[in-house]
């Protein structure tokens, strides 16, 4: 009785040892599968978001409907919006680059500033602009 006891196991053993291999096995390749799809969902191309701002007296406000406009030194990229109500500008999708944003405004000076855009990164820039 004893022999077939353990003839009983030794089989059992064995699936188990190949279902833990095969399982390790399916573990690593949704792994690599998780790691790629990670990879391409990360994106090799930035943003520059931010505001415009005036000082008047005492105070600052944010300016609205503002021109801004993006030149991309090495990509030549060029691309113009407006602010909001609350001075806010975004311009996505860039590739690395230096860019130069120029903000115009009737009755102000315009103003500009240089940003300097990792790939895949965001970069905030607040400008200055001043009255005539």
């Amino acid at each position: 009785m004893k022999k077939r006891k353990f003839f009983f196991i030794l089989p059992m053993v064995g699936v188990l040892i190949i279902s833990l291999v095969l399982s390790l096995k399916a573990g690593t390749d949704g792994e690599k599968e998780l790691t790629n799809n990670v990879e391409n969902a990360c994106s090799k191309r930035g943003s520059i978001y931010g505001t415009v701002v005036y000082f008047q007296s005492c105070y600052m406000s944010y300016m609205q409907a503002a021109q801004v406009q993006l030149k991309g030194k090495k990509t030549g990229v060029k691309d113009e919006v407006n602010t909001d109500r609350n001075g806010r500008f975004k311009f996505d999708d860039l590739k690395e680059d230096t860019y130069k944003l120029t903000v115009e405004k009737k009755n102000f000076k315009n103003s500009r500033a240089t940003v300097k855009l990792k790939s895949g990164r965001a970069k905030f820039a607040e400008i200055e602009i001043e009255k005539k």
